[in-house]
């Protein structure tokens, strides 16, 4: 009879600690927390420790969770007080507003316009306008002393570029070498904001919201935009976005569509969600027994989806996964649905919202890593005790 005195313990630590890792690999792989790791997305562009995002959130939401889910932990929302310290230290507006892609206000053309009209040297001279090739928006979501909004208003705070002519009727909280730039507030959902600090290539957005391999986003997109380029930009290669039939599939094999619905945070569609029964009117409501459940924290009530790989139906009606509770309203195309019309495949139009991303949030190829990884360790940890005591396999070997 053999006794390992010397190779079991070694031996059991290398291959415990190898298991164990490889146990909380597939937990965190599951719960999304593992996507902290790896490297997704990245500002459309960026000037210094300035980055511009696109968002889809109105004045409520919180734009600093935004830039650090996109962005990670060192990045939070840009403050005008960024900006003016950038500027009192020296920095140059024309080169902030040409690294950020600022194109002047809609409403200040018309002035301009006039001015060159009327007298075109003047207009050189006092505007001095630079056209910024390749730009985003005229304005940026942007902070004053850290608050998202003016006052009691509801009005954003935004930054936008003004090339030193204030627009009448244009009120501004503050402004820049003669409002080249100035801050402005105003109402309206989705568009860009501007990000500020350290941010490291390789930190990882995180999903809104995980479900298996299902994944949500925020995209400011219209109907011709790339979401597959976007979920690969956002969670990684191995990621495109969901298809309907990917749905069906998770369905068909078993799958809980209310556990679905639950884990992407899905609400209810508008047109079913009235406050005396959450039902549509012109519904014959007699087979209704109980209420739809809740979903806490719902974030919205159509995701961006595919159908058969199309991003689109017909022209330009982007196709959207939709919770319509067993009920399809009244004039409403479908395109399919799941459990009657528990789920619904609809389409329409418009920019920004909500998408599914599709794929598992850590490859395969991680884990091959860590078996290389454990498999050095345990090679090297042998090895080590072979050297320093050659008889190890050996010496515990006794003849009862």
């Amino acid at each position: 009879m053999f006794k390992k005195k010397r190779l079991i313990i070694p031996v059991l630590y290398c291959f415990g600690l190898f298991f164990a890792t490889l146990a909380a690999t597939y937990i965190l792989s599951r719960t999304g927390a593992i996507s902290n790791l790896f490297p997704t997305s990245e500002p459309l562009v960026s000037f210094q420790q300035f980055y511009v995002i696109a968002h889809d959130l109105d004045e409520s939401g919180d734009l600093n969770a935004e830039c650090e889910l996109q962005l990670g932990g060192g990045v939070r929302l840009a403050d005008w007080n960024d900006i003016v310290a950038y500027y009192e230290g020296g920095g140059s507006l024309d080169e902030f507003i040409a690294g950020i892609k600022m194109p002047i206000r809609d409403d200040m053309r018309p002035f301009f316009e006039q001015i060159v009209q009327t007298n075109k040297e003047k207009a050189a001279s006092k505007s001095n306008i630079t056209s910024t090739p390749e730009t985003y928006d005229d304005e940026y979501r942007i902070s004053l002393d850290g608050n998202l909004r003016y006052a009691n208003t509801g009005r954003h705070y935004f930054v936008g570029r003004h090339d030193h002519i204030k627009p009448p009727g244009f009120l501004d909280h503050d402004n820049l070498n003669n409002n080249q730039l100035s801050l402005g507030s105003w109402r309206g959902r989705g568009g860009y904001a501007i990000c500020y600090g350290e941010f490291n290539e390789n930190t990882t957005g995180v999903p809104l919201a995980s479900f298996q391999k299902f994944h949500l986003i925020a995209h400011n997109l219209d109907e011709y935009g790339d979401l597959n380029g976007l979920c690969q930009t956002e969670l990684g290669e191995n990621f495109r976005i969901a298809d309907w039939n990917d749905i069906v599939a998770f369905y068909h094999d078993g799958g809980s569509l209310d556990d679905f619905i639950a884990g992407l945070r899905m609400a209810e569609r508008e047109e079913i969600a009235l406050p005396e029964m959450g039902l549509p009117i012109r519904i014959d409501t007699s087979n209704i027994t109980e209420m739809p459940k809740e979903v806490p924290d719902a974030i919205a009530d159509e995701y961006r989806i595919s159908k058969d790989g199309e991003l689109r139906w017909q022209i330009d009606r982007h196709y959207f996964v939709g919770r319509h509770e067993h009920i399809k309203p009244p004039g409403f195309l479908d395109h399919d649905h799941i459990n009657n019309y528990q789920l619904t495949l609809g389409s329409w139009r418009g920019k920004g919202g909500y998408a599914l991303a599709y794929g598992n949030l850590i490859d395969m190829s991680i884990y091959t890593v860590l078996l290389v990884f454990y498999g050095i360790v345990l090679c090297v940890t042998l090895t080590i005790i072979h050297i320093l005591n050659p008889g190890w396999l050996f010496k515990g070997k006794t003849q009862e």
